[in-house]
């Protein structure tokens, strides 16, 4: 899915550009848990992603994580994300065309990631090390922090997943449920 050519992100002080860039293996989850809340209009449930890859052919990164540490790097990008689980209540509503189901909020969002491992170029330098730090140290750090992220960047998330439901003429479907 090339959706991410001119990605361009800021967090605190770390501004990052992609160039060409793609996700590869959204579409490839499994669903377990699943409970749907006529009353609520809301589905319980819980989807595992066994592998997303993010990657670019080039990448420009310049900053300093949390303000603290400087990094910089350049060159080809590309993250495996391995067993990210998402897991939450979410609301459902109509669009305002009255066409596609939409996310109202989420409850009780968590997500955990087994591993995370990294082949980014940084500098030609210290390559193998900052991405052996990366897949040894990125996974953990990310899950016991996870709710800051969801606190953080939740609204994000929602935006970003209606923006793609609300492509599909799916709330017929739910419709013959209520």
């Amino acid at each position: 899915m090339k959706l991410l050519d001119g990605l361009q992100f800021s967090v605190y002080s770390l501004n990052a550009d992609f160039k060409n860039g793609e996700i590869i293996g959204l579409g490839n989850f499994d669903v377990h848990n699943t409970e749907f809340i006529k009353e609520e209009v809301s589905i319980e449930l819980s989807l595992n992603f066994p592998l997303i890859t993010f990657q670019a052919e080039n990448y420009k990164m310049k900053g300093a994580v949390m303000e603290i540490i400087p990094i910089a790097g350049r060159g080809v990008f590309e993250f495996q994300i391995h067993n990210l689980t998402i897991t939450g209540k979410f609301y459902l509503k109509q669009s305002d065309d009255e066409k596609s189901i939409l996310i109202k909020e989420i409850s009780n969002l968590q997500f955990s990631i087994q591993k995370i491992v990294s082949h980014v170029e940084f500098d030609n330098n210290i390559d193998d090390i900052a991405n052996a730090i990366i897949t040894d140290l990125l996974a953990g750090y990310i899950n016991r922090f996870n709710q800051f992220f969801v606190k953080l960047y939740g609204g994000y998330f929602i935006n970003v997943i209606n923006d793609f439901l609300n492509n599909f003429d799916s709330w017929q479907i739910l419709a013959t449920l209520l």
